[in-house]
């Protein structure tokens, strides 16, 4: 992060003075400045894509938020260094702008999207104020205008296909519980509801505890004919402390005999 912020500093530092136009003598270390932030951004977006954390829910909220922010203001950068150097609001290559205004809304928190949308404004706004080859109040307007409805557009899609995946889980869900369901009735835990034949929760709950001691038992005895193989000893048995505390009780035990 030190290098990036530095880099940042660095070439806002160089917008503003509007070194990066393409009437005025770029000397080498501008193209190098220059040529320094793109690589940046694109070790950035390659680390990001292809070298992602095996556990990322345990990076900090801190981290995250930071690595975020580094990756918007390098964007956003290397965007207005692009336009600026090709031209400024005459550029041909202006829409870019809103096309990154459409990304950063679908793809990064709204907080950092609005950040976004006042950086690329106010690069525009500080080049009118400075006589620079800028835009007019109306054009200014129209261009945030521009920004707002593409970044609302992003923000739209990236609300719809969060609520999309939420209903799709809630969906996933319900046919799992209906699954189980289907599965306990058969095999005989859950009874259907008839005139005839009604099983209160009691019932239902009793039913199910059965089925899972068995099951657990069932486990325990394979485990301890597994050790008694693996030792070779005739007998294995798994003794249980009781909740007193003062004897042992016989759990399960696997024999030859």
């Amino acid at each position: 992060m030190g290098w990036s912020a530095f880099l940042i500093t660095g070439v806002a530092g160089m917008l503003s003075l509007g070194l990066f136009r393409p009437q005025g003598e770029r000397g080498l270390w501008v193209t190098l400045v220059g040529a320094a932030l793109g690589i940046t951004l694109l070790g950035r977006v390659l680390t990001r894509l292809f070298l992602r954390p095996v556990r990322p829910d345990v990076i900090p909220e801190k981290t995250r938020f930071l690595a975020e922010l580094e990756m918007v203001l390098l964007m956003v950068l290397s965007v207005a260094v692009f336009l600026q150097a090709t031209g400024g609001v005459a550029s041909p290559w202006h829409a870019l702008s809103y096309w990154l205004m459409l990304v950063l809304a679908a793809f990064v928190r709204p907080s950092l999207s609005v950040l976004a949308a006042a950086l690329l404004l106010g690069l525009e706004w500080m080049h009118a104020r400075q006589g620079l080859p800028g835009v007019t109040s109306r054009e200014l307007a129209s261009h945030g205008l521009f920004l707002v409805l593409f970044g609302g557009t992003g923000l739209l899609v990236r609300t719809a296909e969060i609520v999309l995946a939420r209903r799709d889980e809630r969906r996933r869900r319900t046919q799992k519980v209906r699954q189980d369901q289907e599965e306990l009735r058969d095999f005989r835990l859950m009874g259907p509801v008839t005139a005839r034949n009604e099983r209160d929760r009691a019932e239902q709950d009793e039913l199910l505890g059965k089925a899972s001691l068995l099951e657990i038992h069932d486990h325990i005895l394979y485990e301890l004919r597994l050790m008694r193989e693996s030792l070779q000893v005739t007998s294995a048995v798994l003794l249980w402390m009781d909740t007193a505390g003062q004897r042992l009780k016989v759990v399960e035990a696997a024999s030859l005999s």
